[in-house]
């Protein structure tokens, strides 16, 4: 587990976790400011995850309404999703990420969830 600052607030990181018959590889829960992710994955794709549930918090935090209260809401995931991706190539591409970070990234994604 680690924690990371998103907005005042300390937020925890579980990684590697294991859903119980979830089709996701990663969550957060808003309220105990717990982000999950399943383990496996390359680590673009964690970070990409990753990525996606700090902007579900944000929108969140901030009442900013940015893709909408609902997750269901036409194309709210969607909306998200791409520009987590977006988000994750520019980071990536022009090495813009905490090496320490990357490292506990790769280390931990690289772990099957059990």
């Amino acid at each position: 587990m680690k924690t990371i600052k998103i907005g005042a607030h300390n937020v925890t990181l579980k990684l590697p976790y294991s859903f119980p018959k979830q089709d996701a590889i990663a969550m957060v829960d808003l309220d105990k400011k717990v982000i999950v992710m399943e383990g496996g994955y390359p680590v673009a794709v964690t970070l990409s995850s990753l990525l996606h549930e700090i902007l579900h918090m944000i929108d969140y935090q901030g009442a900013l309404g940015l893709w909408g209260r609902d997750v269901d809401e036409a194309g709210t995931e969607e909306k998200i999703d791409a520009l987590a991706e977006a988000l994750t190539q520019v980071l990536i591409d022009n090495k813009m990420i905490n090496p320490n970070f990357m490292a506990m990234l790769k280390r931990e994604s690289a772990k099957k969830s059990k």
